[in-house]
């Protein structure tokens, strides 16, 4: 049975595009360049691809039992890590200051403007004092 994994090899920013077009066996551009539209197109696209970061687990290596390559893969997840927390929290405060500067536009009904936004700042914040 195929699973679905963050690339390795095939990755920009999170290895997301990358695993779908492996799991899919096709041109990453061409996944990534269909997901930039979905995140021009509709903005919720960018959430979408920080919960797959989140949930879809990094392809395993293959030989990965030497303990330099351990303390590598560690420290790159606690970047990576460290990197979706600081997109989360940025992204919550360009909505918040949307929300709350500018009110007459409405992607999300009233109380999502101002909740959801204050629920990416928690992630982020849980994200960036997890030791």
């Amino acid at each position: 049975m195929r699973r679905l994994y963050r690339s390795r090899s095939e990755k920009i920013l999170g290895g997301v595009c990358g695993g779908i077009a492996e799991y899919l066996d096709t041109d990453p551009t061409v996944v990534r360049l269909i997901a930039v539209l979905l995140i021009l197109l509709a903005g919720s696209a960018i959430l979408a691809y920080l919960v797959a970061w989140i949930i879809i687990p990094e392809k395993p290596q293959e030989t990965s039992n030497s303990f330099q390559e351990i303390q590598e893969s560690k420290s790159e997840r606690k970047d990576n890590q460290q990197l979706l927390a600081w997109v989360l929290l940025i992204i919550a405060i360009l909505w918040l200051a949307q929300a709350l500067f500018i009110p007459w536009i409405r992607f999300v009904p009233y109380p999502g403007r101002i909740v959801v936004p204050l629920l990416l700042v928690v992630l982020g914040m849980l994200i960036l004092l997890k030791k």
